[in-house]
């Protein structure tokens, strides 16, 4: 009996750590056949569009409150924080460093002994917005990973590190596969997808490279609706990333959908992500000052 709920714990674990990170990363699902009242907009690696002002400049700083529930069960299990600069690390100062950070928070992970942060690390190229290096250090319980991507974008490569950092004396496991010649991964991702027009009744896919493994990514796009967040209620874009389902990054059944502001910027303000194991959502609390809303006019008498 003990090792079946020791069992159970780890799955819930992992399941709520994926959970603090899958869900304002848009990460990327193999090309499904368009819905007929979409249209197909979107650009390949050879002609991404990138605009010559991106929407968000170096020093933003987005912090989210991430909440789990399933049935009676609702409590705030986390916070995610992404940031975007520019890197110092040589030799990539000629390039974008973006960071997503889960740390797992409040009283129902503390009652389980569930503990995570994770660390997410992309390298940008500033002309291209093109990703070079992904890097990840994961800390979800008693697992301690260290995981690198490399993109050869000329050859078309990329070589994928995977250490464990529980067992210092074992080697990293080291391989190379193909990818393209410019790809996302799922931190870069979401603002690669701020920085596309948006038009509501759209969809574009674009390629994303994640664990040594490269699919394409197809974001729906659907017109706006009010969304009740801490700073008020915001009028945003409801976009639905292609995740889940056969052939995809997710196998299993579920649903994602990101709300993100109309104005240029198209800051994420809220998520939710749907599966099997529960509802994590997740609420902007920082780094967004929502317009004014204009008083309603009394009429006259």
């Amino acid at each position: 009996m003990s090792g079946a709920r020791h069992s159970g714990s780890v799955r819930l674990r992992s399941r709520i750590g994926w959970g603090l990170i899958v869900l304002l990363v848009i990460v990327g699902s193999r090309p499904g056949r368009p819905s007929s009242s979409l249209q197909q907009t979107g650009p390949s690696e050879a002609t991404a569009r990138i605009p010559k002002t991106l929407p968000f400049s170096p020093g933003e700083k987005l912090v989210y409150q991430v909440r789990y529930s399933k049935f009676i069960i609702s409590a705030t299990v986390g916070k995610l924080t992404f940031t975007f600069d520019l890197s110092q690390e040589k030799p990539l100062t000629r390039h974008y460093h973006i960071r997503a950070e889960a740390r797992s928070e409040g009283v129902l992970l503390a009652l389980l002994g569930i503990t995570v942060e994770d660390l997410f690390e992309s390298f940008v190229d500033i002309e291209t917005f093109g990703v070079v290096r992904t890097r990840k250090n994961l800390a979800e319980g008693k697992t301690r990973l260290f995981q690198l991507a490399v993109f050869d974008r000329e050859n078309q490569r990329v070589t994928f590190v995977v250490r464990d950092l529980t067992r210092p004396d074992e080697p990293p496991k080291v391989g190379e596969k193909p990818t393209r010649d410019w790809v996302q991964d799922i931190v870069s991702a979401t603002y690669y997808v701020r920085s596309q027009p948006l038009v509501p009744n759209t969809s574009f896919v674009f390629p994303l490279s994640d664990e040594g493994e490269t699919f394409d990514l197809e974001v729906k796009v659907f017109p706006p609706e009010e969304v009740e967040t801490p700073l008020g209620r915001i009028k945003a874009l409801r976009l639905e990333p292609q995740v889940f389902g056969e052939g995809r990054l997710i196998k299993r059944e579920g649903e994602m959908v990101v709300w993100v502001t109309e104005d240029e910027r198209h800051v994420p303000v809220a998520a939710r992500l749907r599966t099997g194991f529960g509802t994590v959502t997740a609420q902007l609390i920082e780094g967004y000052k929502p317009p004014l809303q204009e008083p309603s006019k009394e009429p006259d008498t």
